[in-house]
């Protein structure tokens, strides 16, 4: 006697089938797709380590100034006004500046805010930071951000006793500026200054001295 095939039952079988097969395939195809993107955030995590270990190494390479003491007994209410920007190192972000002068004053929460103002192409150009101290707040040593979460050293070398002149660098002997509280000086003034910077090893030759305005 010949058995009546029930093909409903087998297309219900059939069709659990490919449901298991493409339920794997769907499993395989999003795990494929996770070892893609773990692979790509690796390259990602690999550029950015390579890229801080190049920053790191060219500033290492640098001459620091660790061996150069801040001020003590620092006084930052003395130090707040207008200074004038004598002499520099040069560097991208102040490149063809003239008329340089930076104000410090107090924001609310005790950080510094800083203006640094000067004239490029005849256009007048504003940036404003925040600086705040490194360490004890009687120590020449802040950092300054122009661009956070970015900060740079601002330390304070120099400064005579009624704080109208300093000397600032960084953390390395890239970075000087000779300021004062009168746009111009002296002979004799800015050879003091170049005396002290060469005795700390830094190039007084690529010194730039941007032009001021005497009336100011």
């Amino acid at each position: 006697m010949l058995k009546v095939i029930n093909f409903d039952f087998l297309i219900g079988v059939e069709i659990i089938f490919l449901e298991i097969i493409l339920e794997i395939e769907e499993k395989h195809n999003k795990f494929i797709e996770e070892e893609k993107k773990m692979f790509r955030n690796l390259i990602i995590v690999f550029v950015i380590l390579s890229l801080i270990w190049i920053y790191i190494s060219a500033c290492s390479s640098k001459k620091s100034t660790e061996a150069i003491p801040a001020v003590e007994n620092f006084r930052l209410n003395e130090y707040l006004g207008d200074w004038y920007e004598i002499a520099r190192l040069p560097h991208y972000f102040e490149r063809d500046m003239n008329y340089v002068k930076t104000n410090y004053s107090l924001n609310p929460d005790g950080t510094v805010r800083v203006v640094n103002r000067g004239i490029k192409d005849n256009k007048e150009k504003i940036s404003v930071g925040i600086g705040k101290f490194s360490g004890a707040k009687d120590v020449g040593e802040l950092e300054v951000s122009f661009f956070r979460p970015f900060w740079g050293s601002y330390k304070i070398i120099y400064l005579n006793d009624n704080y109208t002149l300093a000397i600032v660098t960084g953390d390395n002997k890239d970075y000087l500026w000779l300021l004062s509280r009168t746009p111009t000086l002296n002979s004799n003034e800015i050879n003091f200054f170049l005396d002290k910077v060469i005795l700390w090893g830094f190039d007084a030759s690529k010194l730039i001295y941007p032009a001021q305005n005497p009336q100011n």
